[in-house]
């Protein structure tokens, strides 16, 4: 699935792949170069993407088979849902976010509340000075959205920020 647009700036959509982990890939391109893929068992997740308003962007999704001699894995297939395209015509009012919530499985739930419909980022940090995003959404439209951080099970401190996109 493939799109050229202009005079955008944001780009949310949700997605979820069913595939052999590590072999069949849905992978997102921007300009034909590689922004995101995923494998295996993934449920819907959302993404959201600056992209540069002086160009033409061509935007393009596709489900990568790259080991055919193996028997199918999952449904073999991958979905793509509710694409939005917005201009950049506005900063988000900053976030809060509250304590994170420890799952049994070590998991934290983190609520994240800011300005509904904007762009948000969650990055995570050990030592406070090297951080790394644990996903990329567009606010709910009450203006509050709870993610999940998977990696918090292996983690013996985790610090949590949050930033417009």
């Amino acid at each position: 699935m493939q799109a050229s647009v202009s005079g955008v700036t944001n780009l949310s959509f949700w997605w979820s792949v069913s595939s052999q982990t590590n072999y069949d890939f849905l992978e997102f391109y921007t300009n034909n170069i590689l922004a995101k893929r995923i494998s295996g068992s993934v449920p819907w997740q959302s993404n959201f993407f600056k992209l540069s308003a002086a160009a033409t962007n061509v935007l393009k999704w596709r489900y990568a088979k790259t080991n055919f001699n193996m028997i199918a894995q999952g449904q073999d297939c991958g979905w793509v849902d509710q694409v939005a395209f917005s201009p950049n015509n506005f900063k988000a009012f900053p976030y809060t976010l509250q304590s994170p919530a420890v799952q049994p499985d070590g998991t934290a739930l983190i609520s994240v509340q800011g300005e509904s419909g904007c762009g948000c980022q969650v990055l995570a940090s050990s030592n406070l000075i090297n951080w790394a995003p644990v996903t990329n959404f567009v606010t709910s439209s009450g203006g509050t959205s709870t993610i999940r951080d998977p990696a918090a099970a292996t983690a013996p401190v985790r610090f949590y920020r949050a930033r417009s996109q």
